[in-house]
This record gives C-alpha cells, sequence and structure tokens, in this order.
C-alpha cells in the first residue's frame, strides 16, 4: 500500500508543477488560480503537521503564494511527505491520527483515509483551477493521472 501512496504523491506533485508551469505560461490567469494553487499547498503542509501531531498550526491553508513560490513549495511538501511514508510502517497506514480541524473540532481518522482525502482534495481543487481557466476562454492543463501513469512508465 505504501507504493501506492508513493505514486500518488509522485502523480500529484507532477499535476501541481505542471498546472504551475501551465498557468505561469498564460496571460490573464483568473487570481483565484493562484489562490487555489496556494491552497492546495497548503493544505498538504497543514495535514503534514496534523499527522506529526503538530499541535501549534504554523500554516494557514488560505495563504497565498506567487507561481514560482508555489513550484518550490509543493516540491518541498511533496518531499516532506514521500519521506514520512517511506518510513512509515503498512501497519502504520491502518493507524488512527487525532487532530483538531481549524474549528477546533477532535477528530480521529485512519492514516491512510488522511492520505486519500490530501490526494483528493489536490485532484478536486487543480480541476477548479482547469475550469476556471477554461471559463476565462484559456487552455486548461493537461493533468490527468492516465497522462502521467503513461509518461512514467
Amino acid at each position: 500500500m505504501k507504493e501506492h501512496y508513493l505514486k500518488l504523491f509522485e502523480f500529484n506533485n507532477w499535476a501541481n508543477t505542471s498546472l504551475i508551469s501551465h498557468l505561469s505560461k498564460s496571460d490573464n490567469i483568473p487570481d483565484k488560480c493562484v489562490k487555489l494553487m496556494s491552497h492546495i499547498i497548503g493544505a498538504q503542509d497543514l495535514w503534514f503537521e496534523r499527522v506529526r501531531k503538530n499541535k501549534e498550526h504554523t500554516i494557514s491553508p488560505w495563504d497565498e503564494y506567487s507561481l514560482p513560490e508555489c513550484k518550490i513549495l509543493s516540491g518541498q511538501s511533496t518531499t516532506k511527505w514521500t519521506n514520512y511514508i517511506k518510513r512509515a510502517s503498512e501497519k502504520s497506514l491502518e493507524e488512527t491520527i487525532s487532530y483538531f480541524d481549524l474549528k477546533g473540532n477532535y477528530h480521529e481518522d485512519k492514516f491512510s483515509d488522511v492520505l486519500t482525502h490530501l490526494l483528493n482534495h489536490s485532484s478536486y481543487h487543480r480541476g477548479q483551477i482547469n475550469m476556471l481557466l477554461s471559463s476565462a476562454g484559456l487552455k486548461p492543463a493537461a493533468i490527468d493521472f492516465i497522462i502521467y501513469a503513461r509518461q512514467s512508465d
């Protein structure tokens, strides 16, 4: 199962990096695109703090970054996550983690469910970004998983 999540985090980083590159080459992108890209990265880092049991949430999932900052931070976030997963045991993927959400509500979730949520969250917002691009008359980025899988084989 670890290998599955590692591959998905590699895809996640590829999709983030590809989308950031696409946005950087486009003119007049909607401001919301960069805000959502920043949110994807901020949420990844917030969840990392939760998994690491850092009760002091020093990261806001709504901090805003420039596209060059997003590229750097996305890579750093992926490195943190992949190193953490590589060191984790298969058994730990089924262990429960406890944390408080941003509203102060207490939750307990399986580590594997958190990983799945995080990866789906990123895909959801990348889809929103592509929709915003299309709505603005701009070409959306080609960032489907199957494209990544074909390129990485």
